[in-house]
């Protein structure tokens, strides 16, 4: 018996250049390797909002809590002003009540990137004035956290967010 079609030019090519081989190996082969560079992927570029030590951070709420109602019975507040040319922070803190501090410690937090927090001293002035100087190029929002350097007094906290594109900013702990 004679095949009609085993003269067409399909039929001539050797197995692993027909088509169907091609169409029935070669696309599960395109999902094998796409699944491989998506683990890579995945391993690579884990998520930094997720936090490792959680448990000791679900612990230590209740300093931080006691924290902020300390700075709120101090009724304290902090005005910022920073300079886009120069980078400098001129932070002025307001209470009705006595305050000693020393040099002041600022937190910049990234909301969606922990790799981007940045931490500053700012150095007093005098007066409940503190200065320091730090670059943030990032467009974005940033959490900041404002608390005494030196600690022996009670400490305090000042949490609030700093848009960027403001120069001048008033946080207070709500």
């Amino acid at each position: 018996m004679n095949n009609p079609h085993s003269d067409t030019p399909e039929a001539l090519l050797p197995w692993y250049k027909q088509f169907w081989f091609c169409f029935v190996f070669g696309l599960p082969a395109v999902v094998v390797i796409a699944a491989i560079g998506t683990v890579i992927l995945a391993f690579n570029s884990a998520d930094s909002m997720v936090s490792d030590n959680y448990y000791k951070q679900g612990l230590a709420i209740n300093a931080l809590v006691a924290d902020i109602n300390h700075a709120k019975a101090l009724d304290l507040s902090a005005d910022i002003h920073i300079d886009k040319k120069t980078y400098t922070w001129q932070i002025k803190l307001n209470s009705n009540k006595a305050l000693s501090t020393g040099n002041l410690i600022v937190n910049l937090h990234h909301p969606a990137d922990s790799k981007k927090d940045r931490s500053f001293i700012a150095i007093d002035a005098g007066n409940l004035s503190y200065r320091g100087q730090l670059n943030i190029s990032d467009k974005h929002r940033w959490y900041i956290d404002i608390s005494p350097e030196n600690t022996q007094d009670t400490p305090w906290l000042l949490k609030g967010e700093l848009a960027q594109a403001s120069t001048t900013t008033n946080i207070k702990n709500l």
